[in-house]
């Protein structure tokens, strides 16, 4: 009985793998990647002022842990701007709450079909919470390495 359940658990390891092969290969080819990192583009950085209408955390799909992200109206439009994993942006000093009044940098993509930045920095008052280099290189990798 040992060797049977053994066997199944294999064959049903095995059937998934290949199915994640293939669904991968079913995919269309993806869009040319952006110059800098994944979801930020610095030919598309602009830098936005506003006022914060909400701060959320947002569990990640494929790994563990969050990220935060913000609403941010503008005298334009309404936006979501993307910070970066909350372990990150909540131990930096700058804390940005709802009703803040702040100037965000960052790369303009469209994503679910809504407009959306990607922040490199978040200016609050004279105070700044950097989050990317210009390349667009997330700051919270580094401090991985240091």
């Amino acid at each position: 009985m040992r060797k049977t359940t053994l066997a199944a658990l294999v064959s049903l390891l095995a059937l998934g793998f290949v199915d994640g092969i293939v669904a991968r290969a079913e995919d269309p080819a993806p869009a040319a990647k952006p110059k800098g990192h994944q979801f930020y583009n610095p030919d598309t950085v602009e830098t936005l002022s506003g006022e914060v209408t909400r701060v959320a955390k947002v569990a990640h799909k494929r790994r563990r842990g969050y990220g935060v992200q913000l609403m941010l109206k503008t005298d334009k439009e309404l936006v979501l701007v993307r910070l970066g994993p909350g372990w990150y942006v909540e131990r930096q000093k700058v804390k940005i709450q709802p009703k803040d009044t702040i100037q965000v940098k960052g790369s303009r993509l469209t994503l679910g079909g809504k407009p959306t930045i990607v922040a490199a920095e978040v200016h609050k008052g004279e105070k700044v919470l950097r989050l990317r280099d210009d390349s667009g290189a997330p700051l919270w990798r580094k401090s991985h390495t240091t």
